[in-house]
């Protein structure tokens, strides 16, 4: 119970109506969800797909504290974002957990732990979603969160100290699950899977003997025992026919085209309730687009871009104040970090962006990881190129075409 000791109260600015501290509380049912999401997601290589295709994309995403443009390094809350949320995880990993818990579950949970003065965040960690409970309270209508800890024991927490990340939700506190979105369809896929791979194991090639009108039962008998003697010590290889025998192989189609249909379709339900393109799962035929790089965009603006807004507003909320906020302080994702690795694309990006006078070199040697030019600082505009300060100060330079006199 020790690092619940400063959590069981709300933070000053969170702090609930007296009447809540006593007041009785209220399950609300549907959050709860256990081992039948988590093997749904073992049993299912498209779930699994857009699971991990979808944590993974948020984060490899830097996420910082800004207070207007700059990141506030000596913050606590920068330092558990950006460092070290807890004593054994990165970002990335706290960042990918809480994801694949929204994704499985329909939501992921982060625990704000304080440090002994109740205020200063010191550690996030992330919680099992089926261990974790939410509460109404009767009178005041506020969220509190029932965590069960692993001695057996639970704490009441209250939402102030809980990030909660839904999937999907219809009055914001408790999550729908895209696995059990998806129940009937993975069962079905399953089913089909187990009838195909019963097909599969009694699978064989057929031979049929064709014996001559005038061969007795006993001859019959005798070239069907030698055939099988040997067809079988030559292991299907050689055949060794007389009297008139024949054989025919009959050859059938180990893998039935309507289980790939059946997956094929799955695939694209699974690309749906993930609301992702189908390419990203796996359906290459599926895509309405010419590019990969089209599909790309299109998985970037539906898909990643709603969650980050959810990430930011919510981390807002529950770790800044109002007064911070309106002071200009804000978490944000860095997406262009997941252009980092097209080259292409971050060279006309800089291109563009340096000669318009949107950024100095030095910005964006600092983006690919190169040291300062000390004369990296000046803003430019294109002729080609001089400093914005010249276009301000001497405009009749450029009129004259002398912009060497900088």
């Amino acid at each position: 119970m020790g690092i619940f000791r400063n959590i069981m109260k709300p933070r000053s600015r969170d702090r609930p109506d007296e009447k809540s501290k006593g007041g009785a509380m209220m399950p609300i049912w549907g959050a709860l969800m256990g081992a039948k999401a988590r093997a749904d997601l073992v049993g299912s290589e498209a779930v699994y797909s857009a699971v991990s295709r979808i944590s993974s994309t948020i984060a490899c995403m830097p996420l910082h504290l800004y207070k207007n443009h700059e990141i506030q390094h000596d913050d606590p809350r920068e330092r558990c974002l950006a460092y070290a949320p807890n004593g054994s995880m990165t970002p990335f990993n706290l960042k990918m957990a809480v994801e694949a818990s929204r994704l499985v579950h329909g939501t992921g949970y982060v625990m704000c732990v304080p440090s002994e003065d109740g205020v200063t965040l010191e550690r996030m960690d992330p919680l099992d979603p089926s261990r974790v409970q939410p509460l109404r309270n009767i009178d005041t209508n506020e969220i509190w969160y029932q965590i069960a800890l692993d001695d057996g024991r639970t704490v009441t927490v209250h939402n102030c100290w809980v990030i909660a990340l839904h999937h999907m939700s219809t009055d914001g506190v408790t999550g729908i699950s895209p696995v059990e979105v998806l129940g009937g369809t993975l069962n079905y896929d399953k089913r089909i899977r187990e009838v195909s791979l019963e097909q599969l194991a009694g699978f064989s090639d057929s031979i049929v003997l064709n014996y001559p009108t005038s061969l007795s039962v006993e001859k019959r008998n005798e070239y069907t025992q030698s055939f099988l003697k040997a067809y079988k010590a030559s292991r299907g290889h050689v055949i060794i026919l007389e009297g008139g025998v024949t054989a025919e192989k009959i050859t059938g189609s180990m893998v039935d085209p309507k289980v790939l249909e059946v997956d094929n379709i799955t695939k694209r339900k699974v690309a749906s309730v993930y609301n992702m393109p189908p390419r990203m799962v796996g359906d290459a035929a599926s895509s309405g687009y010419s590019t990969s790089e089209q599909d790309t965009m299109e998985y970037l603006k539906l898909t990643v871009l709603p969650i980050v807004k959810q990430w930011e507003e919510t981390l807002n909320r529950k770790l800044l104040t109002y007064q911070e906020f309106c002071d200009g302080y804000s978490f944000r994702f860095d997406m262009d970090a997941l252009q980092r690795g097209d080259i292409a694309v971050m060279a006309e990006k800089h291109s563009k962006l340096v000669r318009s006078g949107s950024m100095t070199l030095n910005e964006a040697r600092r983006e690919n990881g190169l040291p300062p030019d000390p004369y990296g600082d000046q803003l430019f505009v294109s002729r080609d190129l001089i400093p914005v300060q010249v276009v301000v100060d001497h405009p009749e330079l450029l009129l004259s075409g002398k912009t060497n006199a900088a």
